[in-house]
């Protein structure tokens, strides 16, 4: 230490260990400044020596007293000081984070006492003294945190009385920005202070998100500080800051969060007055305009009127009609976002007159509104309520910003409507509505303000954008937040019809989908805007949406037996019943699924008679006077003859009684089977309704209506004996003396001709109906159904009529476009399918014509017709059995969807299988039985008690059901078997439960199932043997779908036929498979082709399965399995080979709403090199978009057909 600046003294005492010698020797120093005050030099040298040899000494007393000298020089110099800032402060402040909390202290201490002589001139360091101040403000010590706390107050009354004083330029602030972002500054912020807000404005935002309790209170105190100075204007820099400081609502500390609410509140009432404020000068702006073109246009002799004399003349300040006409019509009228510029001093930043709250403050509404988009679906309800509550006030405050972020908005705002919190959900249907009047509100288009020559529109909502993410929250387990996004589409279909449904958008077949939502009220608004849009639309749209409607239910039974009722008739609420019917019947009349066509029509037939919504309708039926009543009757009537009853019915209800005499006849020749019986029933039960007492007045009248008794009597001779049967019988027998049946009237009285046939005016003798017409036609359809049911005629796929192309109105809908100039599109592809011939396709080529046809015929019937069946164990063995003792066994048998059952009797017969896979004799049925029945009628399972009677080798068993080989469907683990199905024999795909242990002792045995697998094995040829595990319980990823087991026919097929240049797996070849599921497809390429190297992928929770069903098959080389997002492709494609030679999917369209990024996906991981495999099955109409959105981008050749299910080869293009 340099004795020549300070005394030997001084030294020691600046060092010593005692506060009082420390403070004796600071006196001495301060002193020695006095002294020395007008010598620089002298000054520079005590300010270098104390931080030299004692602020940077590594002695914590040597540091005090360096820390105490410095401040003892400081009020020594007083202010004077100000020259020597530059090396006085830094020292200090690198103390505050001092080990020593003494030393901590002390930096606070001398900090203190040098701001409060350097006053206004410490603010040039502000930044360097806050950050310190906000790291102290969180220290653990509590003489740190007290001495940490006055320097604090002190520093706030500096700022709060010396911010905005002006500083020559070279006092200006040191602190650098530390963002090279530009911040905007309000024009009403003073330049040249000591104070900088925009320098500190990005220390603030780094430190906002501070997640000590401490350090935000000291924050927000800091930020009330500076927002209570009027001339900062800390408001127009909120975006730099918003983000963080609404995390502090979610603080544990109750001050924190009650200081962050009291500032939001203040910063919206500024954020209100600049809006008011902006509002207001707009006003005033065309007030002068109108002033200005007033003067200017005033007549000759007139005196004019200056300023000074309008300001004293009240009156001439209430501006008039014309003023406000201009003030409405002018071209510069700006947003609410846009602030007048006031004039400003730049020397004083002052503006001149009267200052007004707000004036000429910039609110960056948009900016704010982003920050406030994502805290609507933050955690913290407090902060999502903040959220609500600004999003709301900004509504009214700037509309036309808050319209261009609608989209957003609605995506987070519309989940909210199922708040729990009863406060959020308020709100969020508070804003909900806001927003919707603030659309409606909003005209078409508003013209270019920046060249109104140019005749360009610019709307700033965007339609299609907000529509998307309408659709997307179909998907919402919220029922009110998918009620909410209906009513959103309701209302803006009606507003801007032509900008709501594209083409290509996917709104349509969302909306189908939508039908089959759980709530009820959801298919009623759904059904609603379909109506709309129909409403809106040409004749060739409605038709499309019919012909949608009916595909719909074709593929989704289970929507036309839960919901079907409903959907027609509101559909006849908002539409014309009369249209709607008429149409629906001229699309079934050609529909070519003649089962369906038959289940639909006697949904309808049921509806018409029953429903309230179609009493019009049944009125116009029965006045077969009039052209409109004909019409109606006899297009009805063409489809309606799919079902025998259901004509009948329609004969009844246009009371055409003679008509429907003779269709009796016909009803000899037909095969009355069970079904009819029941339907036979049901109209018996119809006939006591209230819809037909005009029927039973009628028998009151037996000479009017004589074939009304022989209609009834002939359904009574049908029926067997049974309560329907004394029902009719009960009813005619009670006006049997009335009427008669032995003898019919030469001639029948005027009113009863109309039971056979309408006259037209001017040809007596010509009927208006052909009733002989329709009674062939109604011949021919039902002798056509019972060939179909004989098993004569194999069915035809749905889907054959296709949508007229459109003229004008409403886009078609997306799955019914048809093809474009360039080429057939992939869905008319699809409908042309079956009329291929099969005979060059691999596998194909030495089976006959009629076996390709047969194996490639789809059925839509209740179980599924020919798609494959699996049964199912719905409760396994127990882990562990006891020798001889009996042990319960559940079974099912559904499809592949496991969402419906076979409706098959089918006989089962049960075997056991050692660990090794060899069956031994060892298994015994309750009561000796040797197969078990399987009723679907009785409740869709079949459980059964079954005994081993001997240990297994190796002590461990699995059981496998089968169906035995009967004309019923019979079992087939063979692909072979799988490939060659025809007729209506129907495969049941064995199952084997998962192995269980048999022991001796019934103490060991349980009765647990914690079994929650079983197993499939298919036989890939006459050596290889394919081993697959699947969940028991309702999975996706988790369970083997046709399409899967489709893609191992095929690829067993090729397999066989390695010249075949279709397939290009080999050796050398890498094979991944994308949504693996269970790992059939896969798996099955690995063990057929033996390629280099196999990949597996799927979603976390299907890893598990896909690494059991790995091990559990022999593989020449190893499988990879790995996890893959189809959304985060872009993010894992490097950890996957480079080059991929072949792609496997299956079953990948079920979701439409994974077409996009399935398409990102192999367009990342395909060259046009690669061969994508893709097996599908369509399930329902809107997995076709799919193929019209490869279009222009992939080829798609369809290489197989087999099991309901197509293997198409997906190529890329250049």
């Amino acid at each position: 230490m340099d004795s020549s600046i300070f005394p030997l003294p001084v030294i020691r005492g600046l060092t010593d260990r005692l506060y009082d010698k420390r403070k004796a020797a600071a006196l001495e120093i301060e002193k020695l400044a006095r002294e020395n005050a007008k010598s620089s030099e002298r000054i520079t040298q005590i300010i270098d020596t104390l931080v030299q040899d004692f602020v940077y000494s590594n002695n914590p007393n040597a540091r005090n007293g360096g820390l105490i000298g410095l401040a003892a020089t400081a009020i020594a110099l007083g202010p004077a000081v100000v020259a020597y800032l530059d090396i006085i402060v830094a020292p200090v402040l690198s103390c505050f984070t001092n080990q020593d909390p003494r030393v901590r202290y002390y930096a606070c201490e001398s900090m203190y006492n040098i701001a409060k002589v350097a006053k206004g001139d410490i603010l040039r360091y502000f930044n360097s003294v806050f950050d310190g101040m906000c790291k102290l403000a969180a220290d653990t010590e509590s003489s740190v945190k007290s001495g940490a706390e006055l320097l604090d107050r002190l520093v706030k009354d500096i700022v709060s009385e010396l911010s905005t004083k002006s500083v020559a330029p070279d006092q200006a602030p040191l602190n650098p920005p530390e963002t090279d972002e530009p911040i905007e500054v309000p024009d009403s912020l003073p330049r040249n202070t000591a104070f900088s807000l925009p320098l500190f404005i990005p220390l603030l935002s780094e430190r906002i998100y501070a997640q000590n309790s401490a350090a935000r209170q000291f924050l927000v105190s800091w930020i009330s500080v500076l927002d209570s100075i009027p001339d900062l204007e800390l408001v127009s820099f909120l975006p730099e800051f918003l983000d963080g400081f609404l995390n502090f609502l979610n603080d544990p500390s109750q001050d924190v969060k009650v200081s962050t609410n009291v500032l939001l509140a203040d910063f919206m009432r500024e954020i209100k007055a600049a809006a008011h404020a902006a509002s207001q000068e707009k006003v005033d702006l065309a007030n002068q305009i109108a002033d200005t073109q007033t003067t200017d246009q005033i007549a000759p002799g007139e005196e004019r009127k200056f300023n000074d004399e309008r300001e004293s003349d009240p009156s001439a300040l209430v501006p008039t009609t014309s003023d406000r006409q201009i003030a409405d019509n002018d071209t510069l009228q700006t947003s609410a976002s846009d602030t007048f510029e006031a004039p400003v001093s730049e020397s004083e930043g002052v503006g001149k007159g009267t200052y007004v709250p707000g004036q000429g403050v910039i609110v960056k509404y948009a900016n704010i509104i982003q920050i406030l988009i994502p805290h609507l679906s933050d955690q913290e309800e407090d902060i999502q309520n903040i959220a609500l509550l600004w999003i709301n006030e900004f509504i009214g405050i700037a509309p036309d910003i808050v319209m261009e972020f609608t989209p957003q908005i609605i995506t987070s705002v519309l989940p909210l409507l199922a708040h729990e919190g009863l406060s959020i959900k308020n709100m969020a249907i508070e804003t909900n509505r806001n927003l919707q009047k603030l659309v409606l509100q909003n005209p078409f288009s508003k013209a270019r303000v920046d060249d109104p020559s140019l005749n360009s529109q610019v709307d700033p909502f965007d339609y299609q954008k907000t529509v998307s993410e309408l659709r997307l929250q179909f998907l919402n387990e919220n029922e009110e937040t998918r009620v909410a996004s209906l009513e959103w589409l309701l209302m803006l279909h009606k507003k801007a019809p032509s900008k709501i449904l594209a083409s290509d958008d996917g709104t349509f077949p969302a909306l189908l989908k939508t039908l089959s939502d759980s709530s009820e009220e959801v298919v009623r608004r759904d059904l609603q805007l379909l109506a709309q849009i129909s409403f809106h639309s040409d004749h060739e749209y409605f038709r499309g949406f019919m012909v949608n409607l009916l595909s719909l239910f074709s593929t989704d039974r289970r929507l036309l037996e839960t919901r079907g009722s409903l959907i027609i008739r509101q559909l006849c609420v908002s539409l014309d019943a009369e249209r709607i019917y008429g149409t629906l019947a001229d699309i079934l009349e050609k529909d070519e699924d003649l089962e369906f066509a038959s289940i639909m029509v006697q949904n309808l037939n049921i509806i018409l008679i029953t429903s309230s919504e179609l009493a019009d309708l049944r009125k116009r039926l029965k006045n077969l006077e009039t052209r409109d009543g004909q019409q109606l009757f006899t297009a009805l009537y063409r489809s309606w003859c799919h079902s025998a009853v259901a004509t009948f019915s329609l004969c009844l209800l246009a009371q055409a009684y003679e008509h429907a005499a003779n269709m009796l006849q016909v009803f000899a020749e037909l095969e009355i089977s069970v079904n009819m019986l029941i339907q036979i029933d049901k109209l018996v039960q119809l006939l006591e309704s209230p819809v037909f007492t005009y029927l039973r007045l009628q028998l009151l009248e037996p000479d009017r209506y004589p074939y009304l008794f022989k209609c009834l009597y002939g359904i009574l001779m049908l029926l067997p004996q049974s309560s329907a049967f004394s029902t009719l019988r009960n009813r005619l027998s009670s006006v049997s003396s009335l009427g008669f049946l032995n003898v019919m009237p030469k001639s029948l009285p005027e009113p009863a001709k109309r039971q056979g046939s309408k006259s037209v005016p001017g040809k007596q003798d010509e009927p208006s109906i052909k009733f002989q017409d329709l009674l062939f036609h109604f011949k021919n359809v039902q002798a056509l159904l019972q060939n179909v049911a004989r098993g004569a005629v194999s069915r035809n796929r749905r889907g054959k009529e296709r949508m007229p192309k459109a003229s004008t109105g409403a886009p078609l809908p997306t799955a019914y476009t048809g093809s474009s100039q360039g080429g057939p599109s992939m869905t008319s592809l699809l409908n042309r399918v079956d009329a291929r011939d099969r005979a060059n396709e691999i596998g194909n080529g030495q089976r006959s014509s009629q076996e390709r046809s047969n194996s490639a015929t789809r059925s839509s019937s209740p179980s599924g017709g020919r798609v494959v069946g699996r049964s199912r164990p719905r409760k396994s063995p127990p882990s562990c059995v006891a020798l001889n003792q009996p042990f319960k066994v559940v079974l099912t048998i559904t499809n592949d969807l496991t969402d419906e059952k076979c409706y098959d009797e089918i006989t089962l017969e049960c075997k056991v299988y050692d660990g090794n896979g060899q069956e031994f004799n060892g298994l015994r049925l309750k009561d000796g039985a040797k197969t078990i029945s399987y009723n679907p009628y009785n409740g869709g399972f079949c459980s059964f008690e079954a005994t081993v009677t001997q240990l297994p080798p190796g002590g461990t068993a699995q059981l496998m059901a089968h169906a035995v080989s009967t004309p019923r469907p019979s079992s087939s683990d063979n692909v072979d078997s799988l490939m060659t199905m025809i007729g209506s024999n129907s495969l049941i795909i064995p199952v084997w439960t998962t192995s269980f242990r048999v022991v001796k002792n019934t103490k060991i045995a349980t009765d647990s199932d914690n079994q929650h697998q079983c197993e499939r094995r298919l036989q890939l040829g006459a050596k290889q043997q394919l081993r697959m595990l699947e969940d028991k319980e309702e999975s996706i990823a988790r369970h083997l779908w046709d399409s899967g087991v489709a893609m191992c026919c095929f690829l067993s097929s090729a397999a066989s036929n390695l010249n075949n240049p279709t397939i290009r797996i080999n050796h050398s070849s890498v094979v991944i498979e994308l949504g693996s599921g269970t790992g059939l497809a896969g798996i099955c390429a690995a063990l057929l082709f033996k390629p280099r190297k196999t990949i597996l992928t799927d979603l976390d929770d299907a890893l598990g399965l896909l690494r059991s069903n790995a091990r559990l098959n022999t593989l020449s080389a190893p499988i990879e399995i790995q996890e893959l997002d189809w959304n985060e492709c872009a993010v894992v494609r490097s950890s996957l080979p480079e080059k991929i030679d072949t792609i496997l999917l299956s079953d990948v369209l079920y979701n439409q709403e994974k077409h996009d990024v399935l398409l990102e996906a192999l367009d990342l991981l395909a060259t046009p090199s690669t061969q994508v495999l893709l097996a599908a099955k369509e399930r329902h109409v809107d997995e076709r978009i799919f193929w019209e959105k490869i279009r222009g981008k992939w080829t798609a050749k369809l290489l197989y057909r087999v099991l309901s299910s197509e293997i198409y080869e997906l190529q890329k293009l250049q």
